[in-house]
């Protein structure tokens, strides 16, 4: 059985996104600098995650060597720390600062980070919002008296806020903010891989058969 009463599909995301296209547009730079923020952001998070998870986990939980690249950055000496077979006691405790300092600077930085780049799109929508409001009331206010006589003024007002919000949170939850979420997503495949190749490569080939299901299922869902 067809789900008939949806008809919001890409096509007509798209079309929404292209007639909306003249309010984005001046902020174009905006949008081209949060997409390139979050990228950098969760670079950085990812590669703060990596040593961590390298320092806590293969060091300091496994004893086993750390790399040469983390003994550089805390200026470790590499035949205590990376030229050797397992980790003596000594260094596994010597690992314990190293792995605090990373811990404290990678939340010092991804989570204002974080925050500040929400409220950077945020700011970016409502911006988008008010041009849209701007717009329909200078178009409003060009009708004729007659339309204005007999035009339900609360109902205009509330079309002029509601329909423009509406109109920005259909192009961010249903196109913007899920192709961020695939970005992320694929993303934590790249990381997963280098821990577990095997495991990367499946959760990699997942993401066709769930776009499928997330495509034909979706309409039910709303």
């Amino acid at each position: 059985m067809e789900a008939t009463s949806d008809n919001l599909d890409f096509r007509r995301v798209l079309a929404i996104f292209v007639r909306t296209w003249p309010f984005i547009r001046p902020l174009s730079q905006h949008v081209l600098g949060y997409v390139g923020a979050s990228i950098v952001v969760a670079l950085i998070g990812m590669a703060g995650g990596l040593l961590l998870v390298g320092l806590a986990a293969s060091g300091i939980m496994a004893a086993e060597p750390i790399g040469s690249l983390p003994a550089f950055l805390f200026g470790l000496d590499p035949d205590v720390f990376v030229n050797v077979t397992t980790l003596t006691d000594e260094a596994r405790r010597g690992l314990m600062w190293p792995t605090l300092l990373t811990a404290l600077l990678l939340t010092a930085f991804t989570v204002p980070a974080g925050v500040a780049t929400y409220y950077y799109a945020m700011w970016i929508f409502q911006q988008i919002n008010q041009r849209m409001r701007v717009q329909l009331i200078e178009r409003l206010q060009a009708q004729s008296l007659g339309y204005h006589a007999l035009a339900r003024t609360g109902d205009m007002i509330y079309r002029v806020y509601q329909d423009s919000a509406m109109v920005t949170a259909i192009i961010r939850t249903v196109l913007l903010d899920p192709l961020m979420f695939l970005a992320r997503y694929l993303l934590g495949v790249v990381v997963v891989f280098v821990f577990d190749p095997l495991l990367g490569l499946i959760l990699g080939l997942t993401t066709l058969p769930i776009l499928w299901l997330g495509l034909r299922y979706s309409g039910y869902l709303r």
